[in-house]
């Protein structure tokens, strides 16, 4: 059986390359672009999750964020945290992790509840 290629998309020239990319085929995107800033000089990739699959959409976001990087202010060095990024990665990492379905139903189901208050999902939280 043949293996599905996983999708890429690259913006930019060095060092302020943007990648758009599948984690797995058909899934949702992630983005990552290299920051020299982090690890005391040394660098280090940002990762971000797209929350969605369109490839279109992915591909003008890694163009703006070049062009952003390029001139020192790209969302992607932002650091926010908003729930829904706080969601997104608890059903894509722990959700799978539980044993029972039914378990599994119920964090997909709480995570539409809580989208369903004005402003809970894009309000960035407190860091620590």
């Amino acid at each position: 059986m043949a293996r599905r290629k996983r999708w890429s998309y690259s913006a930019g020239e060095r060092p302020h390359t943007v990648i758009v990319e599948e984690r797995e085929p058909g899934g949702v995107l992630r983005v990552r672009a290299w920051d020299a800033t982090k690890r005391e000089g040394k660098g280090d990739w940002i990762r971000r999750s797209l929350h969605h699959s369109d490839k279109e959409k992915a591909k003008t976001y890694a163009k703006k964020q070049h062009i952003k990087l390029k001139e020192g202010v790209a969302d992607l060095k932002d650091g926010k945290l908003t729930l829904g990024m706080v969601f997104s990665m608890y059903l894509e990492f722990k959700t799978p992790r539980k044993k029972s379905l039914s378990e599994q139903k119920l964090d997909f189901r709480r995570v539409e509840l809580w989208k369903r208050i004005p402003g809970s999902i894009g309000t960035p939280t407190r860091s620590a």
